[in-house]
């Protein structure tokens, strides 16, 4: 990642998606707030923080899809989907709250585990072995 990248952790629920970014060279998080979990409201989003280039998505991969991550990749921002149980914590840590939650994902010191969500291609051969 270029070191002007801006890191955006998401905390996505079915109706709205918490949002925290980590600006470059800072080693701060700040809570940027919540929006709606809709397409117009994830693209007026990404006009709010800049080029795309220098974005760089994360969210942990959940009960909500991956529509999410498609949206991402579409508008050309890089999009992380990490899988909870895999993601590093301390001991006996327990997230709580959607602020908490957020800000612990950042991908800036760590590595996470990735999930290959493959193309459509991918999805259409999923899809028509499910029906057989």
């Amino acid at each position: 990642m270029d070191k002007d990248t801006k890191f955006v952790g998401l905390d996505v629920h079915r109706a709205s998606i918490s949002v925290a970014i980590a600006d470059p060279g800072r080693g701060e998080v700040r809570s940027f707030g919540t929006i709606p979990n809709n397409s117009d409201a994830v693209v007026k989003l990404i006009k709010q923080l800049g080029p795309t280039v220098r974005l760089s998505f994360w969210y942990g991969a959940g009960p909500c899809g991956y529509g999410l991550h498609r949206r991402l990749t579409r508008l050309g921002a890089a999009c992380m989907v990490a899988a909870p149980s895999l993601t590093p914590r301390k001991p006996g840590e327990r997230i709580k709250t959607d602020r908490r939650a957020r800000r612990s994902e950042r991908p800036c010191h760590i590595e996470l585990h990735r999930r290959s969500l493959g193309g459509a291609a991918d999805r259409d051969l999923r899809g028509s072995l499910r029906r057989q």
